[in-house]
């Protein structure tokens, strides 16, 4: 769940849907079914969010996750934002020419491959697709991810197409967050999503967010898909529910980060970072409206409980 640069929060508006390819050497049918559940946790959110306001149980979670004041009304802007990818991929891959012509950095392409990749000078390497110079570290995180005999490494990994003077705003003393000064724009190229290996076959064959898992998750509990010191609810996350992660780094999710790095995620975390911010809580506030709609909530404490 990786953002391999750094953020700033800008929503873009466009008048067509969004594309997103789908690299050849990806299960074509596991990606397109999770990045449909990640559209569809996006908008079940909007909707149990408006439809169920005021509720006890949805207001306790989104607490949790967001805190108080505008957080959930600015995550809205991410699942909003996020609708406007199509339903379904582009018929062409990310390496077809048909794709190049007509791609826009508003448009999302997904690898479970490295091949795009290659060695560059000085321990950097080049990306093929979006044309450009990978620095060492996320470039070795790219070979990484899609190497099974690394074991774990991220889950996925977003490259922005957009270039980000890091120096220049390093040296400016310019805050965080503000960064709108330092990015060069390149609208004909695509967000890169990088799904890796080991997690592809984690979540091989498993079924989306729906009433069979949860009900495998409460009498069940935990079955090894998550680290030891997670909680119940981390056993909810689906390959639908990372994408929707990874959509939330790009140009239309807003270009949200992992604000503390490795300690973004999970149940436990979004709840101390609480701010819409961080991609994962986005995420979580996703998972927790979709299973109030399934007849339960999360407490505090990450326990799954009936409505």
């Amino acid at each position: 769940m990786r953002l391999s640069t750094s953020y700033t929060i800008l929503f873009a508006s466009c008048c067509w849907a969004a594309q997103w390819a789908i690299d050849p050497l990806c299960n074509r049918q596991q990606i397109t079914l999770a990045f449909q559940e990640a559209l569809h946790l996006a908008r079940n959110a909007i909707d149990t969010l408006d439809t169920y306001h005021g509720d006890t149980h949805v207001e306790s979670m989104k607490r949790y996750i967001m805190g108080s004041g505008t957080n959930v009304n600015n995550a809205r802007l991410s699942f909003e934002a996020i609708l406007q990818f199509r339903q379904n991929p582009s018929a062409f891959s990310p390496y077809d020419d048909a794709w190049r012509n007509e791609r826009t950095n508003h448009d999302v392409e997904i690898y479970c491959s490295s091949t795009r990749t290659q060695p560059h000078v000085n321990g950097m390497g080049w990306d093929r697709s979006l044309q450009r110079e990978l620095d060492p570290t996320p470039y070795q995180e790219i070979l990484n991810c899609h190497n099974l005999n690394i074991g774990h490494s991220d889950s996925a990994i977003t490259t922005w197409s957009d270039y980000f003077d890091m120096l220049g705003h390093i040296r400016s003393g310019a805050a965080p967050g503000d960064m709108n000064d330092y990015m060069t724009a390149r609208p004909r190229f695509a967000y890169a999503i990088d799904i890796c290996a080991w997690y592809l076959r984690l979540r091989l064959n498993q079924q989306p967010l729906n009433q069979n898992k949860v009900v495998a998750v409460v009498w069940t509990g935990f079955n090894g898909e998550v680290p030891a010191d997670s909680v119940q609810a981390d056993e909810l996350l689906t390959l639908g529910g990372t994408i929707l992660h990874e959509l939330c780094h790009t140009m239309l999710g807003g270009r949200r980060r992992d604000v503390a790095g490795d300690r973004s995620y999970g149940w436990q975390q979004v709840g101390q970072l609480r701010t819409p911010e961080n991609a994962d809580n986005i995420m979580w506030l996703a998972i927790a409206m979709k299973l109030f709609t399934l007849g339960y909530w999360i407490d505090d404490s990450g326990v799954l409980e009936v409505n």
